[in-house]
């Protein structure tokens, strides 16, 4: 055991940890712009909806069939939604890996919802996501592979420190700027795709009873946020055909 005087080395090890990712983060402060607008204004919508309907018991005489679904929903929503910070924390501070296992499962849960809406999910299989748009779905084998460290130049350009000749894997998180804002940008259109499915069981379940006027403006501030960043970023980069 230490002495009483030291610091654990474990402490030591998590405290420069923590330092580091704070560094990162305010780099990608720096570079995110008017995307973490856009995210702030979407999950604004997200949760000002979240606040009026939560607790709210479902509607006398809804149809059994619905409410199995809408339930369903509900819980795979529930464990999107518990996602969403550790999802903006691992980008944000620089730990990609971490970060592109999340994005694969939050493209899971949306592909699961959109099974139970059509009476199309099976629990044993791991939800497709070929329900999605192509520009989010095409990046689903490359975050596969990012989440499994299966391709040693993905890991370079995420792990790889500089310092005069001395070049090597980095035990903290370093910055990637292509890689944070490559990250962010799919998590941000998938909050825009959660949303809209949000609002489809919300009107399921309440007789048409949806977003309100002010989360539909809420929406289209993230909209306007997401596409001003874009066009100063350019596109995000196409998928490798063979993945």
């Amino acid at each position: 055991m230490p002495a009483d005087n030291s610091v654990s080395p474990a402490v030591k090890f998590l405290s420069f940890q923590h330092h580091h990712r704070a560094k990162v983060r305010e780099s990608f402060k720096k570079e995110a712009g008017d995307f973490l607008l856009a995210h702030e204004f979407v999950l604004s919508g997200i949760a000002s909806c979240l606040e009026r309907f939560g607790g709210k018991k479902w509607p006398a005489g809804l149809d059994e069939e619905v409410r199995l679904k809408v339930e369903q929903v509900s819980q795979l929503s529930a464990l999107f939604l518990h996602g969403v910070d550790t999802c903006e924390v691992t980008i944000a501070e620089g730990l990609y890996g971490q970060a592109a296992a999340l994005i694969r499962q939050h493209m899971e849960i949306l592909g699961a919802i959109d099974e139970v809406s059509l009476d199309k999910r099976n629990p044993r299989s791991t939800p497709k996501v070929s329900s999605l748009p192509e520009e989010i779905r095409q990046h689903y084998g490359g975050l596969s592979e990012l989440a499994h460290a299966a391709v040693p130049d993905y890991l370079n350009r995420m792990h790889t420190d500089i310092k005069g000749d001395l070049v090597g894997a980095a035990i903290v998180p370093t910055f990637n700027k292509d890689m944070a804002l490559f990250l962010y940008r799919i998590e941000l259109g998938l909050l825009f795709q959660f949303a809209q499915r949000q609002e489809d069981a919300l009107k399921a379940a309440y007789g048409g009873e949806g977003f309100t006027e002010d989360e539909l403006k809420l929406f289209g501030a993230a909209m306007a946020a997401a596409n001003k960043a874009a066009d100063e970023l350019g596109d995000l980069p196409k998928a490798d055909p063979d993945e």
